[in-house]
């Protein structure tokens, strides 16, 4: 059954891939690595041995009620000689797709060998839920580029998060948690998308890829709700399937896959790679990423 569901898997990450180059032939060395980062990822996954978690549906709607997050609750581990394993392997898949990947993979290898970067601290750091700010001034510390070091992190802890995403986030019923934060890492949501006949709002996390729901006319950052404020930024001559939604109070955007006409929902991190142009837009426009 397991290899069957990574049969699948991979199946619809070439479907994806296929489909976003249709749309996106410029992407096209982007979402190479991406898919490559991806396979590596779900390779390691499948070698981690399974989790058992303390928690249960009761205990679960406690920490919803009172807005802690469930890995917190848990005596949950990273296995951080295999992330870290992972995250060297991350690092040349990166460098080998184009001299500005190979120069930040450069970087990093010198900062491992000159002991200014302790890969395996730093992941443990990451999955015991150190802020993006954090993680960013890390890699300023170190003239890394900000976005390429945190999604090494990430990618390098997710096979650990997801395993314990999978066994916490059913214990949940979303309905129960409005926060903008992962309700089982605490991660802010990088991308978003609409689901369901009635465009249902879901959040999608970064790290340990589990989705929540949040009211679809409200600022996930700041919170406001006067529609005014609130408008949608799409890119001229490409699918409005793939939008940012803006807020002009505090000016911070989030990125947003229309799913509902679509055969089923993508692999987030290939819709996320496949839309950089919002955020180039968003940008330009003045805005800044949640």
């Amino acid at each position: 059954m397991a290899d069957e569901e990574a049969q699948t898997w991979a199946q619809k990450l070439e479907e994806d891939v296929k489909r976003a180059l249709a749309d996106m032939p410029e992407y096209e060395k982007v979402l190479a690595m991406y898919r490559e980062l991806l396979l590596a990822q779900n390779e390691a996954k499948s070698k981690l041995p399974a989790v058992e978690v303390d928690m249960d549906a009761d205990r679960a709607a406690v920490c919803a009620d009172t807005g802690v997050t469930l890995l917190g609750e848990v005596d949950a581990k990273l296995d951080a000689e295999a992330a870290a394993a992972l995250f060297g392997r991350l690092k040349e898949i990166a460098a080998g797709h184009g001299e500005e990947f190979a120069e930040e993979a450069g970087k990093l290898t010198s900062a491992v060998e000159s002991g200014k970067l302790d890969v395996e601290a730093v992941l443990e750091e990451a999955f015991r839920g150190q802020s993006s700010e954090e993680l960013k001034k890390q890699a300023m510390d170190l003239d890394l580029d900000p976005h390429f070091f945190a999604l090494l992190v990430y990618s390098s802890i997710r096979p650990n998060l997801e395993i314990y995403a999978q066994k916490l986030a059913p214990l949940l019923d979303d309905k129960d948690w409005d926060k903008r934060s992962c309700p089982v890492c605490g991660r802010l949501p990088y991308i978003t998308k609409l689901v369901g006949e009635e465009g249902r709002r879901v959040l999608c996390c970064p790290a340990c890829s589990t989705t929540w729901r949040f009211p679809r006319l409200k600022c996930v950052n700041c919170g406001i709700d006067n529609h005014e404020k609130l408008r949608m930024l799409y890119a001229e001559g490409k699918s409005r399937e793939r939008y940012a939604d803006v807020c002009d109070n505090c000016k911070r955007y989030l990125k947003v896959i229309d799913t509902r006409k679509m055969a089923r929902s993508p692999i987030m991190m290939i819709a996320d790679a496949s839309t950089l142009h919002i955020d180039m837009l968003a940008q330009r426009e003045g805005f800044v990423a949640l």
